[in-house]
């Protein structure tokens, strides 16, 4: 029984050499975090203390994502010649979600801001 249990694990090991050295590295992004979404007040019924630590909050959370778009890069520079079309496609689409994403939170905030100031100069004729 110990030498079949040894024989699969050193198959195992083999298969995993093997199929580093045939695919190359796996592009790995799991050493990217992304920061998690601050929460934006509704602009309509925020108030003006409200806004000013969201907005705090949006700007610390940018710097923090373009840090960790950065890491994409990083990761994918990394892998330089022996980067696969398949792994270059992967890092291109996770970093275009990732984009999309932090333009749709600043977005949102400046949504939240002119729903803000609206609510402000309708009051104030």
């Amino acid at each position: 029984m110990m030498l079949k249990f040894s024989l699969i694990i050193t198959l195992v090991g083999l298969v995993s050499w093997l199929a580093d050295d045939v695919f190359g590295e796996v592009l790995s992004l799991k050493q990217c975090k992304f920061p998690v979404t601050p929460e934006i007040p509704d602009g309509s019924s925020a108030s003006e203390t409200d806004l000013n630590e969201s907005a705090q909050a949006v700007k610390v959370f940018a710097g923090a994502y373009q840090k960790a778009l950065a890491c994409i890069d990083a990761a994918e520079s990394k892998l330089g010649d022996q980067e696969t079309v398949d792994q270059r496609l992967a890092a291109n689409e996770e970093y275009n979600m990732r984009v999309d994403r932090l333009n749709a939170v600043v977005q949102e905030y400046n949504q939240q801001l002119n729903a803000y100031k609206a609510r402000g100069s309708a009051s104030n004729p």
